[in-house]
């Protein structure tokens, strides 16, 4: 009896130990505004690094609901022109919205695993706000 080629899990840890494949994303000119932009990757990432190339302050995080929240801020905000460190985080899509008056732009690095999709939810109970 064959086992057959055996696919990679989200807790795969060797997947996480070597170095990710490049992915690089950018939005076009003025994209971001007061609503949320997903960006989704091919795979699971191993890290992820976000670049607000605008003129207005950009704000991220991992869920629609997370940065649309007004009485809790479950996002990162960076200001114009600044990087994010390099977060070793795996996930499936990243969401970004202005944080201002004025729209904005990024641009998304990251380094993707072989993973194909995650099994663990994203939801509150979970840390995803």
């Amino acid at each position: 009896m064959s086992i057959g080629n055996a696919k990679p899990k989200e807790k795969f840890v060797p997947s996480y130990q070597i170095s990710g494949k490049p992915f690089v994303t950018s939005s076009a000119e003025d994209e971001v505004s007061s609503t949320a932009v997903e960006v989704r990757f091919p795979t699971v990432t191993r890290w992820v690094q976000i670049r607000n190339t605008g003129s207005d302050k950009l704000i991220f995080g991992f869920s629609e609901h997370g940065i649309d929240a007004t009485e809790t801020a479950n996002y990162m905000e960076l200001a114009n022109a600044t990087t994010s460190p390099a977060f070793e985080l795996r996930c499936k899509s990243v969401f970004l919205k202005k944080n201002g008056t004025s729209d904005t732009n990024f641009t998304i690095i990251a380094g993707l695993t072989d993973i194909a999709d995650l099994s663990s939810p994203l939801s509150g109970s979970g840390g995803i706000g």
